[in-house]
């Protein structure tokens, strides 16, 4: 007799094709949620960050809760009396998104810590997030950072087992992969590859931009914080390797965009690459310049040109000159100097360097003395006979400027002698601006007993 049923071999092999089609269902709604998630907390920040920009623009301060200045170490945001405190889980995931912003020193970069302030979001009409409200601890607010006007999102919002506080690992536009060697950091998005030099300071941009680009409708552009418009860079199909060394030769700014440039404090100096296919953005690069220091140093000098702190010291065997170099960014790295002029017989001044403009800063860095250097104090010991001498001070970041300076003290006494049989002959010269009336010489022998003094 024949019995029609299942047998146990299809019933298992059926039940685990349900868990398998259950298990694929559930992961694709898993996925549509978390990429649902991730889409809606993105929106939020941009419609934040787009607030606060134009709240600044229409009434000249942030929408700040109060005037609380937070800064933030290891996991905790301080102000007066107030105290957030990050969950320790994601301290680290926090500090990354602080560092893709700029908005946190990195052994790559060096920046300005920034300052925190609370955003107020009644004052900008956000009403859609439930997010930032303060009715779920203390993190769940929103801050700006100053003076970057990064948005963060203290508690941070969960999707595919990593948290997300800004826009730094969101959008595509702003997902970036870092790589870092001994000299270079390289970002890369969406095809464009940003390639600097990891220097402490530079005076020159140094950034190289390299994409190849399929069709004339993908373009690349420069954005910087001095001027409004985007720059559009030149650009073939194919292989593209663009050099921006300057702001002025290589992006077409003016002296005074770049003046502005250089007036910015450190960590507000920075510049996007922008990829755009048919005119819509798909890559955005920002690049960290706040190493960059473009300011010449400057001696200390009155407006009318006349030094009034070097300080020119007669020593016994050699003249001491000592002066503080002015370089508020990167600071003095070192100091040369040359002689330039003598006094001779009769006090008559030799000319040592006919034209001073021989003396380039490759010349003085081959062939010059090297001066003594302390953070920015310089102190030079020269001859007593030297009358004039030539200095060119160095930044850190290789900017350089030169002047010439009389060093001679005054009075300035030159003895030479001459040994004729056993005789001893000697000549005098003395030049001074005072007004002397007599002048005395005696000789020694032991350094200590003085004889034969004459009246010159």
């Amino acid at each position: 007799m024949n019995k029609k049923g299942i047998s146990l071999i299809v019933l298992i092999i059926t039940i685990v094709l349900v868990i398998i089609i259950l298990g694929i269902t559930t992961t694709g709604v898993g996925n549509a949620v978390q990429n649902a998630r991730m889409t809606a907390f993105g929106e939020d920040l941009n419609l934040i960050q787009d607030a606060v920009n134009v709240y600044f623009e229409l009434n000249g301060e942030y929408p700040k809760q109060d005037e609380n200045e937070y800064t933030y170490n290891s996991g905790t945001l301080t102000s007066t009396g107030n105290t957030i405190t990050l969950d320790s889980n994601y301290v680290s995931d926090f500090e990354e998104e602080l560092f893709l912003n700029y908005d946190k020193s990195n052994g790559d970069y060096v920046v300005s810590d920034p300052v925190f302030y609370k955003i107020d979001l009644s004052k900008i009409d956000v009403k859609r997030t439930s997010r930032g409200t303060g009715k779920n601890g203390d993190t769940d607010v929103y801050v700006m950072a100053y003076p970057s006007q990064n948005v963060y999102y203290l508690k941070g919002v969960i999707a595919d087992n990593k948290i997300y506080f800004s826009l730094a690992n969101i959008s595509d536009t702003k997902k970036v992969t870092y790589s870092s060697s001994n000299n270079t950091l390289t970002q890369t998005a969406q095809g464009v590859t940003v390639t600097r030099s990891k220097k402490a300071w530079s005076n020159v941009v140094g950034v190289n931009v390299s994409a190849n680009l399929t069709s004339a409708s993908e373009e690349l552009y420069v954005k910087v914080p001095v001027r409004s418009a985007e720059i559009k860079l030149t650009t073939s199909v194919g292989d593209n390797n663009i050099n921006i060394y300057s702001l002025k030769g290589s992006l077409n700014l003016t002296d005074a965009e770049v003046t502005s440039f250089n007036n910015l404090q450190q960590n507000q100096k920075f510049m996007n690459v922008i990829k755009k296919v048919s005119g819509v953005e798909t890559a955005n690069i920002k690049v960290n310049l706040s190493n960059l220091d473009m300011t010449t140093p400057t001696f200390p000098l009155k407006a009318d040109n006349v030094t009034y702190d070097f300080t020119i010291e007669s020593l016994e065997g050699y003249n001491k000159v000592t002066y503080t170099g002015q370089d508020n960014l990167s600071g003095i790295k070192e100091v040369r100097y040359v002689y330039i002029s003598e006094f001779g017989r009769n006090a008559k001044v030799n000319t040592l360097v006919e034209d001073t403009s021989t003396l380039t800063s490759q010349y003085m860095l081959d062939n010059g003395y090297k001066a003594y250097v302390s953070n920015n104090d310089i102190e030079i010991k020269i001859p007593k006979d030297i009358e004039g001498i030539y200095i060119t001070m160095y930044d850190k970041a290789g900017n350089y400027v030169s002047m010439e300076k009389n060093v001679a003290t005054d009075p300035y006494i030159g003895i030479n002698p001459l040994y004729i049989s056993n005789n001893l002959k000697f000549n005098i010269a003395i030049k001074t601006s005072k007004n002397v009336s007599k002048a005395l010489a005696s000789i020694s022998f032991n350094n200590d007993y003085y004889v034969d003094e004459q009246e010159l």
